[in-house]
Parts: structure tokens; C-alpha cells; sequence
């Protein structure tokens, strides 16, 4: 597709990602000679329930489903990089400071009502005024839509991010005032332009979806319907998969991945992503407020041996927030390393140097946090800290998080889009991010100055460098420590192919077909 973009310091670091996405069979292998599956459904088998379709607030599984009813201007694409979807083009003034979209012709809701440049506009003011959980941080001053076809964005100031970040899912496009709806009604039942429409939703259970009768993409989706189940217990998924009761794990267990290679009933495939595993601290916490404690907790753990045992040679030990495939990741970000003696040295100079007791929330059903909290235990109990684990339901760790109810915990987490703005700002920003630092309650003024100011820096090696002081920064503070980069892997029946999965943790399902 024909791409009209401003070649600024948005483009080139672009260029540069690692792929980051694989196929368990490429969708130019079939795409043009696929047939369609009448009266098929591809079951999918989640860890855990959708919790709204409101794209403005969707997190985790929720977004995953949503982005199947709903797509934005742009998408991340196959590469990582901001792909046109319902806007064949952007191009961008001199300044940086207004940006022109031309919508791509003949696209429909899902009610067979044509795209207009209205909807956008209305789609897109919600978000901003929303914020959610994918904020929009563009210093946006008007959304207008001088033509049917046309929506011009003014900045305030440049913002060389803005593509990548409005390929978020969060910026999905909607009917102007939800089709004639209350908001309510419409998330009941939504309207998108996606591959899928909304068929049914248990609450707590399946959602079920319909292939899209008016989608843009002729021919797709090659099935009848896509059926998001939830099964919370992984060892569960991958019977079931087996079994033939589900069709695709989109988030394969690594400790089932040597396993189930050597399997001709199953299809498997690994790739980079943007998801980390990090931990995280509770920086009101008594203990955790003590950045010597955190040092201490940080140069206890060996993150090699933590990898390598718990991803089962899948991943790569953590070292910068940013994921190593994602914009301005630094290599050279210092990494302490694993010392007992240097944290023990740490420790001397907080306010507990002989140790502590504390408790570390762990996801239940989870079996490879479940082996990280026990690695972690044990190498915090060689300099005096007791780690009591708790392994809860994730909605009640979450719940529990937000609170501030917590000394630290294990947790994923995935950035969005290629570019480090929004996810730097969601995890360290207490205001920008609107998360409270992504709930660590961590708040360093340089830090967030620097952030601020790389959100909107033209020049490329300016931009760079103050990514680069930002990470360094994170690493000696220490607020969230990145354990594991974690690769994506996808597990599919050997009846299914066609299975894209994007960095950013999300899946398209527009191109599967089953055999």
C-alpha cells in the first residue's frame, strides 16, 4: 500500500526495528487463492476474560478482542512500523504541526453505512477526552473534517510519534455519536469496521464473533466465526488444544513450547515482541520507598539465570524498560549485574540492613511467573529479605494494585506501539500516563522533564539522546526492574493456518484459515 508520510525523525528509527512478527504460514502464501469455511469457528483459548469492548478503556485480553471489531487510521503492521489501514495516507507539514489523513475509499461500518471523515473526528475527541488506557499524548489543538473523505490533525507543537501512536487500538474508528445510540447501548453491541462483528458475550465466558459481511478486505475473513474462550489454567490450554477443543493459543506458555515443536498435531512458531517481564515495586511501600532497597533487590537477582530458566531458552535476559526491538532502545543501558555482595552493600545503607519480611504478588495459573517468584525468593533470602509469595487471581492482583495494596509484584507488560512515548509516559509519568506511574506511585521531576521533552523533539540524535538519559535514569532508580524480554509464541492445530502475530501483543485473525 502506497504510504505518504513526512521523512522526519519519525521515519528513520523506524526503518532500523527488528521485524518482530512472525506467521505460522505467511498470509501471501494463501491470500487470493484461500476458501472460505462455511459454518466454521475458530476457538481461541484466552487465560482470561474480556472485561468491556470500549476501546477508549480496553486493556490486555479485552483489547486483543476488540481489535477485531474495531481499527484505527493506522495499524502497527507486520514490521512494527505505523501501516495505512483506513487511511490510505498521512502526509505532514513543513512544521510538523498539521497533519492531513485521507481515508481509504469505499470502507463500511459493519451496518453497511460508509466511513465518513466525521466519524473519525468524533472517534478520536472521545479518546482525547477519555484518555483510557492507551492515551492518546498528542498535543492535539483541532480535529476537523474539511471534506467527506479528509481529517486534518493541528498540533500545538510537533509530535513525531503521532502515527505510531494512532495506530493504537485505542484510536479505533466508531459511528459519529455511536450511530444514534447512548454509549452504553452501543458497547452492548458495537459497530466497527473490523474483520469481525459482535455476536454474543458471557460474561466472564466467550465472546463469540461473526465474519463482517461488509469488510473492506474482500474475501476475509475465511471463516464464519472466531470464539474467544477462557481458559485460566495453561496446562488446560494446551490439553485442550490437543484435544482439538480449541484451535490457537496466542500466548503459548514457554515451558510447554520444547514440548509441543515435536508434536505433528500442533504448529508452532516464536518471535520477538514488545513484551516484558518486569517487576515491579509499590514505591509507598515502607521498604520500596528506599531506592538502596531496590538497587539491592535489582543487583540480587540474576536475570541470565532467571531467563534461561524460566523461558526454557525462549527469551533473553531484561536490561533498559524498552523492549530491544522497539524505537530508541539503548544497548549500552547500565546493568549492574547480579552481586550478592553488591547488594548486600546496597541494603547497608537503607534502613533495614540485615533484610526484611515482604510479600510478592505472582498471577496464579501461571506456571512460569509462578517458578520466576520461587527463583527470586531464593536469591533475595542470600541478603536477609524474606519473600512470603502470594499467588492471586489477576484481577484481584490488579484490583489490589491500583489500591496500592502491594509491596511489589511479577508482572507483564507490552508497549503498544513502536515508539517509546506512550509507554515510558504510562509507566513513569504519574500524570501523563494517567496510571500513577503504572501504579509503582513513582514520580522523578528529571525524569518526567526529560520524557516531556523527547515527546516532542524534531531532531533525531537530540531525540535519541534523551531516550538514552531516560534509561539510565530507570536503571538506577530502579522504580520497575526488566527481567525477560519475552518472545511471542503462538500455538495453532495443524488444521490452521495463516496466524499473524503483531509485536505489540496483538493477533490478526483475518488472515487465518483452516486447512
Amino acid at each position: 500500500m502506497n504510504r505518504i508520510i513526512r521523512r522526519n525523525s519519525f521515519a528513520w528509527y523506524l526503518m532500523g526495528l527488528s521485524a518482530g512478527v512472525f506467521l505460522l504460514l505467511s498470509a501471501t502464501q494463501f491470500v487470493g487463492v484461500a476458501m472460505a469455511a462455511p459454518g466454521k469457528t475458530l476457538v481461541v483459548g484466552r487465560y482470561a476474560p474480556v472485561e468491556s469492548l470500549d476501546i477508549a478503556s480496553v486493556f490486555d485480553v479485552s483489547a486483543y478482542t476488540a481489535d477485531q471489531i474495531f481499527e484505527p487510521l493506522y495499524i502497527v503492521g507486520q514490521d512494527g512500523q505505523p501501516e495505512p489501514w483506513l487511511a490510505s495516507s498521512a502526509t505532514a507539514s513543513k512544521d510538523g504541526l498539521t497533519w492531513t489523513f485521507t481515508l481509504r475509499p469505499g470502507v463500511k461500518f459493519s451496518d453497511g453505512k460508509a466511513l465518513q471523515a466525521e466519524d473519525v473526528v468524533f472517534s478520536l475527541q472521545r479518546h482525547i477526552a477519555r484518555g483510557g488506557g492507551i492515551p492518546l499524548l498528542a498535543p492535539v489543538a483541532s480535529i476537523t473534517a474539511p471534506a467527506a473523505n479528509i481529517v486534518v490533525i493541528k498540533l500545538k507543537e510537533p509530535y513525531p510519534a503521532l502515527l505510531a501512536d494512532i495506530s493504537a487500538v485505542s484510536n479505533g474508528i466508531i459511528p459519529a455519536r455511536f450511530g444514534g445510540l447512548t454509549e452504553a447501548e452501543f458497547f452492548k453491541h458495537p459497530v466497527g469496521t473490523g474483520p469481525f462483528i459482535f455476536k454474543s458475550w458471557q460474561p466472564g465466558g466467550t465472546v463469540t464473533l461473526a465474519k463482517n459481511p461488509h469488510y473492506w478486505q474482500s474475501g476475509r475473513p475465511f471463516f464464519d466465526e472466531i470464539a474467544f474462550t477462557v481458559v485460566p489454567d495453561e496446562n488446560q490450554r494446551v490439553q485442550q488444544l490437543l484435544a482439538g477443543q480449541i484451535d490457537v493459543i496466542d500466548n503459548l506458555p514457554p515451558v510447554r513450547y520444547a514440548e509441543l515443536t515435536k508434536n505433528p498435531d500442533v504448529t508452532v512458531s516464536r518471535g520477538e515482541s514488545w513484551v516484558i517481564q518486569i517487576l515491579q515495586f509499590n514505591t509507598k511501600d515502607p521498604h520500596f520507598s528506599n531506592v538502596h532497597v531496590r538497587r539491592a533487590v535489582d543487583r540480587a537477582i540474576d536475570r541470565k539465570a532467571l531467563a534461561k530458566a524460566t523461558s526454557y531458552g525462549t527469551s533473553s535476559p531484561g536490561t533498559s524498560l524498552l523492549p530491544p526491538t522497539s524505537a530508541f532502545f539503548d544497548p549500552g543501558t547500565p546493568v549492574p549485574g547480579n552481586s550478592v555482595d553488591a547488594a548486600k552493600a546496597e541494603l547497608a545503607q537503607s534502613a533495614w540492613p540485615g533484610g526484611f519480611s515482604t510479600t510478592l504478588f505472582t498471577p496464579s495459573g501461571d506456571q512460569a511467573r509462578a517458578q520466576q517468584a520461587q527463583i527470586i525468593q531464593s536469591q533475595l533470602a542470600k541478603i536477609g529479605i524474606t519473600v512470603k509469595i502470594e499467588s492471586l487471581d489477576p484481577a484481584v492482583i490488579r484490583e489490589q494494585t491500583h489500591a496500592g495494596n502491594y509491596a511489589f509484584r511479577l508482572q507483564e507488560s507490552i508497549s503498544d506501539v513502536s515508539d517509546p512515548n506512550i509507554f515510558l509516559s504510562y509507566h513513569l509519568i504519574p500524570e501523563d500516563g494517567k496510571s500513577d506511574s503504572y501504579w509503582t506511585f513513582y514520580n522523578n521531576p528529571q525524569l518526567t522533564a526529560i520524557l516531556r521533552q523527547a515527546r516532542v523533539e524534531q531532531n533525531t540524535a537530540q531525540r535519541s539522546q534523551r531516550y538514552r538519559e531516560a534509561q539510565a535514569i530507570i536503571a538506577a532508580d530502579v522504580p520497575i526492574i526488566p527481567l525477560v524480554y519475552q518472545s511471542r509464541l503462538i500455538a495453532t492445530g495443524a488444521n490452521v493456518a495463516g496466524v499473524v502475530a503483531v509485536p505489540n501483543g496483538a493477533t490478526r485473525f483475518d488472515t487465518a484459515r483452516f486447512k
